[in-house]
C-alpha cells in the first residue's frame, strides 16, 4: 500500500517558510515586540530590540511579567481588553 505524501510534505514546507518569515519579522522588528501568557502575563518570548531598550538579558526577560515593564495605566487598559478578548481557548 503505498500513499502520496507530496501534498502533505508540500504543506509542511509551506509551514516551515511561514515560521521562518515571522520569526524574522519579530527577531528583527525595530519596535519592541514581546509575547505573553494571556492568564498569567508570563513572558513567553522577546525580540532584540525591547532587551536593548529595557536593558534585560532574555533570561531575565523570561524571569519576569508584563507587568513589570508597564506602566499602570497601561496595564489597566490592557487588563480591560483581554477580558473583552475571546480567542476560543
Amino acid at each position: 500500500f503505498a500513499k502520496d505524501i507530496t501534498r502533505v510534505k508540500a504543506g509542511e514546507i509551506k509551514i516551515r517558510e511561514s515560521e521562518q518569515k515571522y520569526k524574522f519579522l519579530f527577531e528583527h522588528n525595530p519596535n519592541s515586540m514581546w509575547l505573553y501568557d494571556k492568564t498569567n502575563l508570563n513572558f513567553l518570548d522577546v525580540n532584540e530590540t525591547a532587551l536593548q531598550k529595557y536593558g534585560y538579558t532574555r533570561s531575565e526577560f523570561m524571569q519576569m511579567r508584563l507587568p513589570d515593564i508597564c506602566l499602570p495605566d497601561d496595564l489597566i487598559k490592557l487588563e480591560k481588553a483581554l477580558k473583552n478578548l475571546d480567542l476560543g481557548y
